[in-house]
């Protein structure tokens, strides 16, 4: 029975080093866990460290971590924004230069009025000219008198042609005037130019011939058949010709130099209207050329702005894709090492 009993102790201590072996076992494979754990514990806290500034990781709570990570989010946010103000401020530059091209249209429309205008003001001008250049002046009167003779048109003179001009005047002279006929049996009264007129004379004489003699009508009929015919003659004689008064051929004179003045005055106008015409259609070609210079500014303009406006949209949108990815990386990685973190400080506080 003693062999027996020493049988099973011999027993028992086998079966409790073999426990014994196990736990060591055990122990030696949680040994190597923790290290594990504890190498693991080291990296993040550099990792953190490095980012808090070389905090050791114990003296940061949980407060502290969602404060890092807040930071973090609002240094993002604060990234955003100013990009965000970059647009908008490009969106301004736009705004400006639309308005920079809206003022340039309006100047190019107005330009183009002025143009209108010009054109118009032209065409007058030269229609006015055309009618003034075919004006005729005719006066009509029933006159005879040297003083109410004048010639229905105006030709400019030379000097040489103005003495022949005025000898012509005074040989056209009527030498005599329109009187009225009372059929009252009273002969016309007579110009005195006409008094020692022989054709006067005879008409007279045969008048008086007529009114006297009226026995027979056989007599009456030959003094009819072997009456002279009375023809004016027109042309003046010469005592007329050197009778004219002084203060007649001066008042001529004054009015060939009123028309001679006019003429002149007319000339004058005529070259400083085309003069004018000249310098509006200089202007009018440099309008032209400016309005030309002006739209195509303008469509550089438009083609500048458009391709500006196409980059910046194209590289925000790009640049707001990056902040994008990162912010969605950074919380990724943020929301690991928060969990990891708070399951290790679980594990810590298990483990004391």
């Amino acid at each position: 029975s003693l062999q027996e009993h020493v049988l099973k102790l011999a027993q028992k201590l086998q079966d409790e080093s073999r426990r014994k072996e196990e736990v060591q076992e055990r122990l030696n494979d949680k040994l190597m866990r923790l290290n594990d754990y504890a190498i693991k514990i080291r990296s993040l806290e550099e990792q953190l460290q490095s980012a808090t500034d070389r905090r050791p990781i114990k003296e940061l709570s949980h407060a502290e971590v969602d404060s890092i990570i807040g930071q973090d989010l609002e240094r993002i946010h604060s990234q955003l924004t100013e990009k965000d103000m970059k647009i908008m401020a490009l969106n301004d530059t736009i705004l400006e230069k639309e308005g920079h091209i809206i003022e340039l249209q309006e100047m190019c429309r107005e330009q183009r009025e002025l143009v209108r205008a010009k054109a118009k003001a032209f065409q007058i001008i030269q229609q006015k000219l055309l009618d003034f250049g075919t004006r005729t002046t005719r006066e009509d009167s029933t006159e005879t008198e040297a003083v109410y003779v004048f010639e229905s048109s105006f030709t400019p003179l030379s000097s040489s042609q103005q003495p022949l001009k005025e000898r012509h005047h005074h040989d056209s002279f009527s030498p005599g005037h329109a009187v009225v006929h009372f059929k009252t049996g009273s002969p016309p009264p007579v110009d005195p130019s006409e008094e020692c007129s022989s054709v006067t004379q005879d008409n007279g004489n045969i008048q008086d011939d007529l009114d006297t003699d009226d026995v027979g009508s056989a007599s009456a009929l030959y003094k009819k058949k072997h009456r002279k015919k009375v023809t004016f003659d027109l042309s003046p004689p010469k005592e007329f010709k050197s009778g004219i008064p002084r203060s007649l051929i001066s008042s001529i004179g004054q009015e060939e130099g009123d028309i001679t003045q006019a003429f002149i005055d007319v000339t004058a106008e005529n070259d400083q209207l085309r003069q004018t015409i000249q310098e509006m259609e200089k202007c009018a070609s440099d309008s032209q050329n400016h309005l030309s210079q002006l739209q195509t500014q303008l469509d550089e303009m438009r083609r500048d702005n458009r391709n500006q406006v196409l980059k910046a949209r194209a590289s925000m949108q790009g640049k707001i894709r990056d902040l994008e990815d990162k912010i969605s990386t950074i919380n990724a990685e943020n929301t690991n090492k928060v969990t990891f973190v708070k399951f290790l400080l679980k594990q810590n506080s298990k483990a004391f």
